[in-house]
C-alpha cells in the first residue's frame, strides 16, 4: 500500500509520518521532495517556486512512486497533489513564472500518476484541532499563506477542482484531524481494517 500524507505547511504531516513509521517500522518512509532535494539542486519550495522548482520535485516524487510496488508498504510525506495549491497561489500573485497554463499542465502531469498511490490522507486546516504555525525553517510563517493555500487544498478534495479524484483507478481520500496518537489509530484501521 502506498499512502500519502496531504495538506498546507505546518499542520503536522511529517509528525504524522514519523509516528507512523515509529509505530510501523516495517514501512519504508519517503521524504518530502524539497527536503530530499533541497541540498543537490538550487530549488525553491512555496512562495517563491518556479515552474523548474515545481518540475524538479513533481518528477521526482513520480520517480519515487514508480519505483515502489503496489504490495510495497510506503508512506509518502507530501503528495503529488500538494504541488498545485502552491503553485495557484503564486499563479494568483505573479509571483514567479507560474501562470494558468502551467497549472493545467501540472494538473495534467499529476492526473497521469496519481492513481501510483493507494490512500491520500488530507489535514486540512479545521477549528476542531487547531495547529498553530511554526517556523520549520522552508517555509513563511504567514498564517493568511497557509489558510490561503489550505483553501485551495479544499477545493481540490472537497470540490474535486482539476478534475483528479474522479478517474476510476483515483486513490482513496480520507480527511483527518485530531491529537497525534488519534491520527495514528485511525490510520491503523484503514491500512488494516
Amino acid at each position: 500500500m502506498l499512502i500519502a500524507i496531504s495538506g498546507s505547511h505546518s499542520l503536522g504531516k511529517s509528525t504524522m509520518v514519523n509516528d507512523f513509521i515509529e509505530a510501523h517500522p516495517e514501512f519504508i518512509y519517503e521524504l518530502e521532495p524539497y527536503r530530499a532535494l533541497r541540498d543537490k539542486y538550487d530549488i525553491k519550495f512555496a512562495k517563491e517556486s518556479t515552474q523548474h522548482c515545481a518540475d524538479v520535485q513533481v518528477d521526482y516524487l513520480i520517480e519515487r512512486m514508480k519505483s515502489h510496488s503496489k504490495s510495497d508498504q510506503v508512506i509518502f510525506d507530501r503528495c503529488l497533489i500538494d504541488f498545485l495549491p502552491y503553485c495557484q497561489y503564486t499563479a494568483k500573485y505573479a509571483q514567479t513564472d507560474i501562470e494558468n497554463d502551467y497549472l493545467q499542465r501540472l494538473a495534467k502531469k499529476i492526473r497521469e500518476n496519481i492513481h501510483y498511490i493507494d490512500l491520500i490522507i488530507f489535514l486540512p486546516i479545521t477549528d476542531k484541532h487547531l495547529i498553530h504555525l511554526e517556523d520549520d525553517g522552508i517555509r513563511p510563517t504567514d498564517v493568511e499563506y497557509r489558510s490561503e493555500v489550505d483553501e485551495y487544498f479544499k477545493e481540490i478534495y472537497r470540490k474535486n477542482a482539476f478534475d483528479l479524484l474522479s478517474l476510476p483507478n483515483a486513490p482513496r481520500v480520507v480527511e483527518m484531524w485530531g491529537p497525534r496518537k488519534e491520527r495514528i489509530n485511525k490510520l491503523d484501521k484503514l491500512v488494516w481494517g
